[in-house]
């Protein structure tokens, strides 16, 4: 049985209420339901072309979201320094890494729940992260350049925060 995904949007959707919600942890063993979303958004991001998708998006309020970093993303931006394979990220957090001369670095972003702009946000240049995989196995790393902002931006919306709050 497949899952059809439509993208909840602030301009146009019914259930953008939902883009402003802090998420709810997800418990392992997964279900087959959450199983289920999270081959659907595994299809929709690649359908999208895009770098990443969190459930809010398409209308879940779990702390859930996808990411990948292909090589024609990596080589449309300046400070993508490696490809990343699709990648699950479940009850996913991050906190910023501070060096002493490091500070958050404005760049573009767009987003699919934002159609109506793109605009330049401040990130934190390194995070570290921590979520679960699939299995529930915790997943921790640093992150930075276009990576961190990428998890950034996912990790925000599953805290109800998007770029146009930013």
């Amino acid at each position: 049985m497949n899952l059809t995904l439509n993208l909840v949007t602030v301009e146009h959707s019914e259930h953008k209420a939902l883009l402003r919600q802090k998420t709810a942890q997800i418990p392992f063993p997964l279900s087959p339901e959450i199983q289920q979303l999270i081959r659907a958004m595994k299809e929709k991001v690649m359908a999208l072309g895009g770098v990443g998708l969190a459930a809010p998006q398409v209308g879940h309020a779990l702390n859930l979201c996808v990411y990948v970093i292909s090589e024609k993303a990596k080589l449309r931006r300046a400070d993508a320094a490696e490809t990343i394979p699709l990648t699950v990220l479940i009850n996913a957090s991050y906190e910023p890494l501070f060096g002493a001369t490091e500070k958050k670095c404005d760049d573009w972003e767009s987003c699919f729940s934002v159609t109506s702009t793109s605009k330049k946000v401040a990130r934190y240049r390194r995070i570290k992260y921590t979520a679960q995989d699939e299995l529930g196995n915790t997943i921790k790393g640093i992150a930075k350049g276009f990576t961190a902002r990428v998890l950034q931006h996912e990790i925000d919306h599953l805290n109800g925060v998007l770029i146009i709050d930013l």
